[in-house]
């Protein structure tokens, strides 16, 4: 998902580390010219599972909000992660 705002362009897609499934983060200041090494967004140790879906917003004063949904976290009932920058 790619959000921009004030000229940032912000980017959040999921990636493997360490075996496990998580959000990362991405900014470019130039127009996707260079982008920023990842941040991960999600907590260490912790296994999103199946069906990840992160998206990105901002509003007109830089302020991005991200939201993920994992289908399978630990159980089947799917839970939410939410962060804001």
């Amino acid at each position: 998902s790619l959000a921009y705002s004030g000229g940032v362009w912000y980017a959040v897609w999921t990636r493997e580390i360490a075996g496990q499934q998580n959000v990362v983060v991405s900014r470019s200041l130039d127009n996707g010219a260079t982008w920023s090494a990842f941040y991960q967004m999600s907590p260490d140790g912790v296994n999103l599972g199946t069906g990840i879906h992160p998206q990105i917003a901002c509003d007109a004063s830089g302020v991005a909000l991200i939201t993920c949904h994992a289908d399978n976290v630990l159980s089947s009932s799917g839970k939410s992660l939410v962060h804001s920058a």
